[in-house]
């Protein structure tokens, strides 16, 4: 089970790039790389966890990235000095994927912040990266927050 907690919940100063906190239970070792994608000519900050034999599954959202999203097992080589190269996906999450540019005062709300919560408690993930870019994975089957955002936005 993974809880996700947007850090002004958690007290602590927000900053430009990912503002999420990830907690697993039971809790998995991850790392954060710059993971290199030759084919795009993009390198971008992620956490993983290491899975063995060059395998890890994507605890972050590669943003930017066509070939891989988060929950991806992945397979790469090890470039040293935290650097991975991605070379395939071994196994694509089950997830589904929106992206959201939101205005600050609508990302801060507290109806976003429902629909955030009811998506993080039916076993999907959620992203927010410079200020108003919010990458939502869910289920399907089990919630679909664009209604949710829709109603919000209004």
């Amino acid at each position: 089970m993974a809880v996700l907690l947007p850090r002004d919940l958690l007290d602590v100063d927000l900053a430009l790039g990912a503002e999420l906190w990830l907690i697993e239970s039971p809790p998995v070792a991850t790392k954060s790389v710059s993971l290199v994608f030759p084919s795009e000519g993009l390198t971008t900050g992620v956490q993983v966890s290491n899975e063995g034999d060059a395998l890890y599954r994507l605890r972050e959202h590669p943003l930017l990235s066509e070939q891989a999203a988060y929950g991806d097992l992945i397979r790469c080589r090890d470039l040293g000095d935290d650097q991975l190269e991605f070379l395939e996906v071994v196994e694509a999450s089950d997830l589904e994927r929106v992206d959201y540019v939101l205005s600050l005062s609508l990302i801060e709300s507290a109806g976003v912040a429902v629909v955030l919560a009811k998506v993080m408690e039916t076993g999907g993930f959620w992203q927010r990266d410079f200020g108003g870019c919010l990458t939502i994975f869910f289920h399907t089957d089990r919630y679909d927050p664009r209604d949710g955002l829709e109603k919000v936005n209004g």
